[in-house]
């Protein structure tokens, strides 16, 4: 499903491509066993014969390895050389996740007891609210974090602040905190709530009790509350559920009230380009254009997406015409053109549309989802230079060292480009900034 930027934050929330094999969270990096993460980072870069089974075999039976061997030894000396590395990153991700040191000779018991929960990160600087919620645990409530800070220490706590929080949790994907902090700020602090605020509540209600609940709360909502933002997050819901009769009621009634902007369109425009109807977006973006609504970034991402999603490299020749005069492409919308041109055999063009992507990337918002598609995308082309130095673009502009996730996208792609060295180099860069 394709994200659609956010009613009251337009112009923070692009759509994103995901580039690495996977992007480790909280629930999946507890609840899978190493071998079955190990595989999914590297199968897609191993031949069939080479299999994990039951979680733990890493070699193929004698007979596919000796068949291998005939053919080609230079290839199975690569597949072994692949298969140590599996099995040193695999016990390396042990220890980092354990977070200890262990040696080949320490022994492990068969059912050890459960570790008690992480303690929360203890963070520099002067201490506040934000640095607080922040740094509680996101598996638990955290109404006794706002209680102590409220109550028993008796330390301010504004309205701003617990907007800004609600806005953080959010794009943490915190819903439900955030949904309890929304909820803390009316039934606690009787604070008053504001169009946006209702707004808010609404898609975080949607994302944790589910869109009936999430339309009885809009019912409920006072008249004087219920402007553009709230639509606007209803729609949204309506989209990301692909309701698309309820989308296009509300859509309609939208309009009759002269609410109809571009984020309504691009809703709706999103919500065609999941279900497959290609020319329905078509339709919405030639709507757009009649009634004299502006165009913006997420309207033509939305355009190309869709054209891409059918290879029609003609149609997304004629949005780059239009759109990059008036420079409504981002570096997602590049980066997906590059692809389609790069599928289509056109790889001078798929170099210019990343080049032009990479001009587009702001490190600190999207820096990391950037840079990793451009890795695996100019490995593709196998452009070894490139790989290189987009990894060290992405070193020096993004503030924060590397991350897990683009340390297992760096070595996938080394792996990639059978540079068995280079990944050893990696992994051990990246026990280094353990």
């Amino acid at each position: 499903m394709r994200p659609v930027p956010s009613p009251f934050n337009m112009g923070q929330n692009a759509s994103v491509i995901h580039v690495w094999p996977i992007n480790i969270g909280p629930k999946q990096d507890c609840g899978m066993g190493l071998a079955d993460l190990l595989l999914r980072i590297f199968s897609p870069f191993f031949t069939h014969h080479e299999t994990l089974i039951s979680g733990h075999s890493l070699l193929p039976p004698p007979k596919t390895l000796a068949s291998a061997a005939a053919r080609s030894p230079a290839a199975t000396t690569m597949l072994l050389h692949r298969r140590g590395l599996l099995l040193h990153l695999r016990g390396g991700l042990l220890r980092r996740r354990r977070g200890l040191s262990v040696s080949a000779e320490e022994t492990v018991s068969p059912s050890p007891p459960p570790p008690p929960p992480p303690p929360p990160p203890r963070l520099q600087g002067e201490d506040s609210l934000f640095r607080r919620v922040a740094g509680a645990d996101p598996r638990i409530p955290l109404a006794p974090v706002l209680e102590q800070w409220w109550l028993a220490e008796e330390r301010p706590v504004s309205k701003p602040e617990l907007q800004s929080l609600v806005k953080y949790l959010r794009r943490r994907r915190r819903f439900s905190q955030a949904l309890e902090l929304s909820m803390w700020m009316t039934e606690r602090r009787h604070l008053h709530l504001s169009p946006g605020d209702v707004a808010y509540r609404l898609e975080l209600i949607s994302k944790v009790h589910g869109l009936d609940k999430a339309v009885e709360y809009f019912d409920a909502v006072p008249n004087q509350l219920r402007e553009l933002q709230c639509y606007g997050s209803l729609l949204r819901c309506y989209a990301e559920a692909e309701r698309v009769e309820k989308a296009e009621e509300l859509f309609e009634n939208m309009r009759g009230m002269g609410m109809a902007n571009s984020y309504a369109y691009n809703a709706m425009m999103n919500l065609y380009s999941q279900i497959g109807q290609v020319e329905r977006v078509h339709s919405m973006y030639k709507a757009m254009e009649e009634g004299g609504i502006v165009p913006d970034i997420f309207t033509i991402d939305n355009l190309v997406s869709a054209y891409a999603d059918v290879e029609d490299v003609e149609a997304i020749e004629k949005v780059l015409e239009k759109a990059s005069c008036n420079n409504l492409m981002s570096w997602h919308s590049f980066a997906i053109v590059g692809k389609v041109f790069m599928k289509a055999g056109m790889q001078e063009r798929a170099l210019q549309a990343f080049q032009e992507s990479e001009k587009r990337i702001t490190a600190r918002k999207d820096g990391r989802v950037a840079y990793g598609f451009l890795l695996t995308m100019y490995a593709d082309l196998q452009m070894d230079s490139e790989v290189d130095r987009i990894w060290d673009v992405y070193r020096s502009k993004v503030l924060a060292s590397a991350c897990n996730t683009m340390y297992m996208c760096r070595i996938s792609v080394l792996l990639k480009m059978n540079d068995i060295v280079g990944a050893e180099k990696a992994y051990e860069e990246w026990e280094r900034t353990g």
